[in-house]
């Protein structure tokens, strides 16, 4: 079917489902599965009219196999919250989006290719209110596999999703003798400076705007762009793609940055910033056609290489919860147009959409005053705008725009009771 479509079938229909299945959520508080998304669904019904039911279940049961094998579905109600800015990490999100535009449009030979920009934080709380401080070793592999419950978490996740902890960075790296390039970024407000100097917000304002620098994004891409060109610089880089100017890097390639936002008693206004080659099982992208679940097989492989070669069941990777301390947002660039984001959080993903830094973020981080009123903010629904200009899947949009379901509380009570 994706031949004739020349649209990747299964995953658009199992993004839909999945952005179905979050309004689902957050509008009627119910849980919405596959069997009875394609009863709701107006294609599966189109096929199902046209007589071909078995195709309609075919639907049902690929949906099921792609968020229990290729990744697992977003759990909707998180074990942890992140105890850090909401508002700096919509910022380093755009910095990235925005970082990811101007590279496709700057050069259009360097799509397709993928890059998963990660956030590292230093303490998550569980839902019981218990805080999880990071760690210096790594930790065992948890979590048991209780199927496909009532709160959305897959068995994928729990068999995959652990708590093992990011750790040295650039030690792994070194280890695994990743080409990498250390720098620092800019960090706007964070909650540690509110905790310090409690001046940038009122207490009591439940009124009060947000005050961000309007250029504070511009200059977080700009950062990450710096950072970039700094990797291609390197020795190791340019004798593999060419010289910076020549080369089409990161064309056919992967790579990935981290914010480590880990240091509470370093410079608070700066974070470093990572930007590495990850190891060479899963820097490479295959030039064969109908390849789009590499990316995600290469997430799912390495974004922090173990170290001695990178190899191993050590690695940090997309389906690693890390206590909810990691965020991941995977980009797979095709061309400008079409830039398929992903967000994972605590081992789960769900393709990302502007709406869903004031639908999903909030529910991983803490409901602190300072995070409430960002949300609430003029600054919030600003930064909203700024990621549905920069982050396009023309193709994707219009196929979801035609087959979501009908999300009206009557439509869905047939189905969901």
């Amino acid at each position: 079917m994706s031949h004739v479509l020349h649209v990747p079938y299964l995953q658009y229909l199992s993004d839909t489902y999945a952005r179905d299945r979050l309004r689902v959520r957050l509008q009627h508080h119910r849980e919405l599965s596959p069997v009875q998304w394609v009863k709701l669904n107006p294609h599966c019904a189109q096929l199902t009219a046209d007589g071909h039911l078995d195709i309609v279940l075919e639907i049902q049961h690929a949906i099921t196999s792609f968020y229990h094998r290729v990744v697992p579905k977003l759990t909707l109600r998180p074990s942890a919250q992140v105890q850090d800015s909401l508002e700096q990490t919509v910022e380093y999100i755009i910095g990235a989006i925005e970082f990811v535009h101007n590279l496709c449009t700057a050069n259009n030979h360097t799509c397709p290719f993928q890059y998963d920009a990660v956030i590292a934080y230093l303490k998550s709380a569980d839902t019981s209110g218990v805080v999880k401080p990071a760690m210096d070793d790594d930790g065992d592999m948890d979590g048991d596999d209780d199927g496909d419950d009532d709160d959305g978490k897959s068995a994928a996740v729990a068999a995959h999703a652990c708590t093992q902890e990011i750790g040295d960075i650039e030690h792994k790296l070194n280890g695994a003798k990743c080409a990498y390039k250390k720098g620092a970024i800019e960090a706007q407000y964070t909650l540690r400076d509110y905790e310090k100097t409690g001046t940038a917000i009122a207490d009591d304002g439940v009124d009060v705007e947000v005050k961000t620098d309007e250029t504070f994004t511009l200059r977080t891409s700009r950062a990450l762009k710096q950072e970039f060109d700094a990797l291609m610089n390197l020795p190791a880089m340019y004798k593999k793609y060419g010289v910076p100017e020549d080369a089409r890097f990161p064309r056919q390639h992967r790579f990935v940055s981290m914010i480590d936002r880990r240091k509470p008693t370093q410079n608070l206004k700066m974070d470093d910033v990572y930007f590495y080659e990850p190891p060479s099982d899963c820097n490479t992208i295959p030039k064969q056609a109908h390849l789009d679940l590499w990316y995600f097989d290469a997430s799912k492989k390495c974004i922090l290489p173990v170290g001695h070669g990178g190899g191993g069941g050590g690695n940090i990777t997309s389906s690693t919860s890390c206590d909810g301390k990691m965020l991941l947002l995977s980009f797979h660039v095709l061309s400008a147009d079409e830039i398929r984001a992903y967000l994972y959080l605590e081992g789960g993903a769900i393709r990302f959409f502007a709406d869903d830094i004031v639908n999903v973020l909030p529910l991983y981080f803490e409901q602190s005053h300072k995070n409430e009123v960002f949300i609430r903010s003029k600054t919030c629904q600003d930064m909203i705008e700024r990621v549905r200009k920069k982050l396009k899947d023309r193709r994707f949009e219009a196929f979801l725009e035609q087959n979501e379901i009908d999300h009206s509380i009557n439509a869905v009570t047939n189905w969901t009771e």
